[in-house]
């Protein structure tokens, strides 16, 4: 039987940590969300860091060979997992938008990819 927990441990912690993030965004006080926004920089990076080491661990460890949209998708992030830490690392949210046009073409190309 073939193992699977890592790729159900990282689906539980993407998901849980989505979920985290709305409840505190919708159901939280203002003193709560200004606080989140201190640490949405790391936040960021964090899930950036961890969809690259995820993607390359599929592909290296795990044998999956990512099909041409996959590599379009990794085009986009791969970015994210070096400039969103040092951004982070600086204080520099200057980089924010930058983030999220890559951010917004990686979500587009995931869209497309996904409903083919």
């Amino acid at each position: 039987m073939e193992q699977k927990a890592p790729e159900i441990i990282f689906t539980l912690l993407i998901g849980a940590g989505l979920l985290s993030t709305l409840c505190v965004l919708k159901f939280s006080g203002a003193q709560l969300r200004q606080e989140f926004r201190k640490i949405a920089m790391f936040l960021a990076s964090i899930v950036a860091v961890g969809a690259t080491l995820g993607s390359l661990y599929f592909s290296e460890m795990r044998g999956f060979l990512p099909c041409d949209w996959c590599w379009y998708q990794r085009i986009a992030m791969y970015p994210l997992a070096v400039i969103l830490p040092m951004a982070t690392f600086r204080r520099d949210r200057r980089i924010i938008p930058y983030a999220l046009v890559l951010s917004a073409v990686g979500a587009g190309i995931s869209i497309y990819h996904y409903q083919l």
